[in-house]
């Protein structure tokens, strides 16, 4: 599994740098697409048809500005290790005997957020945006608790075992 971090270094959910700007992806549909002019400076003239939508030139299927979005970090660590020891002894006849062992430790840790604490999309009709990729966790009937970091240690026979940080809602 590849990383996926902030190329500023900033760690998952530390809220600092762009660990800490929401992504934000425009993909109207309908009742078409945007126009490039929407979010770039194309110059005077430029995707001009004469028509009020200037989109049939220039489309623009999606546009994303912010933060990376969905962040990801995984280590995977093995320890193996194998001792065997011999003895021969002469005792009417020659006899080995062989004691030994193995033994492993794998440790897993998967940490996995959304920078700003949220990524924002647009709905295809473009009349309103909405959260998309957020973590979090339902704790009692219309009482969401939003979480910026999510990690996951696995450890020795499997067991697992995991930690949630909280973070706070973010708003639109």
């Amino acid at each position: 599994m590849q990383a996926r971090l902030p190329s500023d270094g900033t760690a998952i959910g530390s809220r600092q740098g762009l660990s800490a700007v929401p992504r934000v992806e425009f993909r109207r549909s309908d009742p078409g697409s945007y126009s490039l002019r929407k979010f770039e400076d194309v110059g005077r003239g430029s995707c001009e048809d004469g028509s009020a939508d200037s989109a049939t030139l220039c489309p623009v299927q999606t546009c994303q500005f912010g933060g990376p979005g969905f962040l990801r970090a995984a280590t995977f660590e093995r320890l193996q290790g194998r001792h065997v020891a011999q003895y021969t002894l002469e005792a009417g006849g020659l006899h080995i005997l062989k004691a030994g062992g193995d033994g492993s430790h794998t440790n897993h840790q998967l940490v996995q957020g959304t920078s700003g604490g949220n990524a924002w999309r647009d709905a295809s009709d473009g009349a309103y945006f909405f959260n998309d990729g957020l973590y979090g966790s339902l704790v009692g009937l219309d009482d969401p608790r939003a979480i910026d970091r999510y990690d996951v240690n696995v450890g020795m026979l499997n067991k697992c075992a995991s930690r949630r940080t909280r973070g706070r809602r973010p708003t639109p």
